[in-house]
């Protein structure tokens, strides 16, 4: 056999069907091993290198790990591409095959953004130091989501536009439905762009105990449309971000001093020597106390007789305390009660209540 007979065998072999099917399948097999090969161990390599340098919560490390499978996905659709030209396909389904084809290398970009996504608020979350402070956990995870939904959104419309699909006038189209399912969801709309308000405004977090109207307790979640608070009897109740985002909110957990306030009654038997002492001597003890706040002038403690009442002469206590806690809070609070109470007997004072004298004239004889 000469070599113009083994060229034209060769040439005859290679545009059979059977052949073109064989190379094409010899290519896909061989791209998904270099893939595999690929995936364990440069990959691997690279991530011990990154690994070492920056640590599993490295930026290098995130991007690595978001990347790593859409860049495997590009021996596959290289090979798919080579396919294409070896099989000799009829005119409509190559034109098929190249459009699928650009529909899978369509969704493998749009498919490492939105790993990217991902895998960089992780990086924010995992991340500390004052370039992340305003971003808070709530706040994170919102732009996420919706960033996710744009990626996904926007990725589904080039797939349908390279499939000949006018999403312009499909949209278009759909203007009066959603115009429709914009009315009927005003609601959902309005708690939306209220989550979006607490966000921005970083009204409350998670884990903040907050007052709403009624309703007092711990933020358990924030949510795009609702919030959820347990209430101090462990019972959840879910509120609407408009409700948070355009009513009062009581943050109580954002406080830097609580008030202690009290009016106490002496009898008006109560010498006012005693009375001065008490005053002075309570008035020292808030002084000395590292919990009360004494070097503001805004806080500084009011410790004065400033009445008559029905029952007796009206003391007013109030000062402020740096522990803001509620179980600090309470302890503080019993401790100066109990001194007060203690500085008053002492003084041989006694605490007056509300009581009523009954005068009798003596009958008159007759």
């Amino acid at each position: 056999m000469d070599f113009k007979t083994l060229g034209c065998w060769l040439d005859t072999c290679w545009h059979s069907v059977w052949a073109q099917v064989a190379a094409a399948a010899a290519i896909l097999v061989l791209s998904l091993v270099i893939r595999r090969v690929f995936s364990t161990w440069a990959i691997n390599l690279i991530y011990r290198f990154v690994r070492k340098r920056e640590g599993q919560e490295g930026l290098h490390h995130i991007l690595l790990e978001a990347l790593s499978p859409p860049v495997s996905m590009a021996f596959i659709i290289f090979a798919l591409r080579i396919n294409l030209h070896i099989l000799d396909l009829p005119k409509e389904l190559d034109n098929f095959f190249i459009t699928l084809l650009a529909t899978i290398i369509t969704f493998t970009v749009f498919w490492a953004f939105y790993r990217l996504v991902s895998h960089i608020s992780y990086f924010f979350e995992k991340s500390k130091g004052d370039w992340t402070s305003g971003i808070t956990p709530e706040l994170l995870h919102f732009t996420t989501t919706i960033t996710k939904i744009l990626v996904a959104t926007l990725g589904l419309m080039y797939v349908l536009e390279g499939w000949g699909i006018n999403v312009g006038a499909f949209l278009g189209g759909l203007g009066l439905l959603t115009a429709a399912v914009g009315f009927a969801a005003k609601d959902s709309i309005a708690n939306l762009f209220g989550s979006i308000a607490i966000f921005m405004d970083q009204t409350l977090r998670k884990g903040e105990w907050i007052k709403v109207g009624d309703i007092e307790g711990v933020v358990e979640h924030i949510g795009l449309r609702t919030t959820l608070i347990r209430q101090f009897d462990k019972s959840i109740t879910v509120v609407t971000n408009i409700k948070l985002s355009d009513g009062p909110v009581t943050n109580y957990t954002k406080m830097t001093h609580r008030r202690i306030e009290w009016q106490v009654s002496l009898r008006y038997d109560t010498p006012s020597q005693s009375l001065e002492n008490i005053l002075r001597t309570f008035k020292a003890y808030l002084d000395h106390n590292v919990h009360i706040v004494t070097d503001d002038d805004d806080l500084k403690p009011t410790i004065r007789a400033h009445g008559f009442g029905d029952s007796g002469i009206l003391l007013k206590l109030a000062f402020y305390t740096n522990q803001t806690s509620s179980q600090a809070y309470v302890e503080v609070r019993e401790q100066c009660l109990l001194t007060f109470k203690k500085i008053v007997e002492e003084n041989a004072a006694h605490f007056a209540f509300p009581s009523r004298s009954l005068y009798m004239e003596p009958a008159k004889s007759a």
